[in-house]
């Protein structure tokens, strides 16, 4: 019977973890939920309801900006 959690808490828990953590998003809202390079911040996976677009070389998955090797699993 709990109340959902505010959009503003997450994002503060977001900015809080993302000193951690390197790919996070928020799933199961409507905004802040794409996934960015850690490096230079360009757009690597956009989310939009069940829709998903890629925005990454892959076979290494590497930024479209910076090159960057990125590390995380696709599955």
């Amino acid at each position: 019977n709990a109340e959902p959690t505010p959009p503003i808490l997450l994002n503060h828990a977001k900015e809080i973890i993302s000193e951690y953590l390197k790919y996070i998003y928020l799933g199961n809202i409507s905004a802040n939920n794409n996934t960015y390079c850690p490096f230079c911040k360009e757009l690597l996976i956009k989310r939009t309801g069940y829709k998903t677009q890629l925005f990454f070389h892959q076979n290494p998955i590497r930024c479209p900006k910076c090159q960057n090797k990125l590390t995380f699993i696709l599955d």
